[in-house]
């Protein structure tokens, strides 16, 4: 019996329950159980330390949330995207939004890269 009435019981946590969230991240990108949505803040911030243009940046962020923000193909785990559901995609947005190809290569960019993209899968 604990006499001291403030001392709170000395709790365990096993050691595999500590973890770095950036470290975790990386296995999950390695694995492809990581989604673009999970993505886009860190490619930005890549992009922004890489010596794009705050316009371009703004751009970009716009882009976003217009037409991938929220939808499907973004919260998908990358390892569970097939090619023709980025076919799909690509061709829904443009005819959805009646796109030039400089409007759907903006728009599509962040899928497209190779460091963050999708584009090395396929």
């Amino acid at each position: 019996m604990n006499n001291n009435l403030w001392e709170y019981p000395k709790i365990q946590c096993p050691d595999n329950c500590r973890y770095d969230m950036y470290t975790h991240k990386e296995e999950r990108l390695k694995k492809g159980l990581i989604s673009i949505e999970e993505l886009k803040d860190e490619w930005i911030e890549y992009k922004r330390l890489h010596g794009i243009s705050e316009t371009t940046i703004l751009k970009y962020e716009s882009d976003w949330r217009c037409h991938l923000e929220g939808t499907a193909i973004v919260r998908k785990p990358i390892s569970q995207l097939k090619k023709h559901d980025l076919d799909d995609w690509a061709h829904k947005l443009i005819r959805d939004n009646n796109m030039t190809r400089t409007d759907y290569i903006n728009v599509s960019t962040l899928i497209r890269q190779k460091r963050y993209g999708i584009a090395t899968l396929f």
